[in-house]
């Protein structure tokens, strides 16, 4: 016979909902977070995030090419190529 009480009932206190609430209370108020999330408050990092343009990834690209471009100049000295 297994109780009723979550806090005695074995197979409700192991379980991987349950542990992970725990878990999550000991760092922040995981009843709130779960309040906001359903109320919809919190919104996901894909509704914030943006598509890179092509001039973005240009800049990228040129950054990453100058950067290799000192670390070799570093690695013979410092001076410049002739």
């Amino acid at each position: 016979m297994v109780p009723d009480d979550p806090k005695i009932n074995p197979e409700f206190h192991f379980s991987p909902s349950v542990k992970a609430k725990r878990q999550m209370q000991a760092f922040f108020d995981a009843d709130t977070f779960e309040k906001e999330a359903a109320q919809g408050h919190l919104t996901s990092l894909k509704e914030k995030s943006h598509r890179i343009t092509k001039k973005e990834i240009q800049m990228f690209k040129n950054k990453k090419e100058e950067k290799k471009k000192r670390k070799l100049l570093a690695s013979f000295g410092g001076g410049s190529i002739i």
